[in-house]
């Protein structure tokens, strides 16, 4: 047997209905009513999805949610919505005044639930989305380049840093060492042996900087043996 429920026929006198009229005119009636038919389908309880509602209409959602928000016309709960004189009707029609509120309401309990239960799973989903890009940012930011691949050259600069520790009590941190390799590999011309020769000058003159070679090492020949033997051998 088909459903089906009142209409009063006069609620285009109504002063609501007669601002959603003149807001939306006869397209925003329309709507408004097969919202009202989709509510009582639905046990006169809805979830607040415009985006979805304005699918099943073939219906503009930004109309959708200001016949909903707007005029005065639905009751608004967190996530749901309802309409007063829908909810009298359906117990009106169905008889059981008691029975359909505990029934309406527990639906409404089951749907906020759902929706929290929703929305902590979302929120702790983000939260470990979030600490992993954190941890890879972290990673990358930690992660230091080496101007040359060489291991003699990670080896003399790996002794640069325990001279600076032990001489100078300074430790780089990353940024700070990312920094220090980019300027030697500047000011050595991007030669090895000349970056090499720069970390020898600096450790034997115990300066704790770094700086283009001066005097006698700016003559010397760079030998990468030579240098990597002379600066680890002790």
């Amino acid at each position: 047997m088909p459903e089906y429920f009142s209409h009063d026929y006069d609620a285009r006198e109504d002063e609501k209905i007669q601002e959603l009229l003149f807001e939306l005119k006869m397209e925003g009636y329309g709507i408004y009513w097969s919202i009202i038919e989709m509510l009582y389908k639905n046990d006169g309880y809805m979830q607040m999805n415009c985006e979805r509602i304005a699918y099943a209409l073939r219906a503009d959602e930004n109309k959708i949610n200001r016949v909903i928000s707007e005029f005065d016309l639905f009751k608004i709960n967190g996530n749901a919505f309802t309409s007063t004189s829908v909810l009298h009707r359906l117990k009106l029609r169905k008889g059981k005044t008691v029975i359909a509120k505990k029934a309406a309401k527990a639906r409404w309990d089951k749907e906020k639930a759902k929706n929290a239960d929703a929305m902590q799973a979302q929120c702790e989903g983000n939260a470990k989305k979030k600490r992993k890009e954190k941890k890879e940012k972290e990673s990358k930011v930690n992660e230091i380049i080496m101007p040359f691949d060489d291991e003699k050259f990670i080896a003399v600069w790996d002794f640069w840093k325990k001279y600076k520790r032990e001489q100078h009590r300074f430790s780089y941190k990353p940024i700070g060492e990312q920094g220090a390799l980019s300027k030697l590999a500047e000011i050595s011309g991007g030669k090895v042996e000349t970056a090499m020769m720069i970390i020898k000058q600096s450790i034997q003159n115990g300066w704790s900087g770094l700086f283009e070679l001066k005097g006698n090492f700016k003559t010397q020949e760079y030998d990468r043996e030579k240098i990597f033997s002379d600066l680890t051998k002790g």
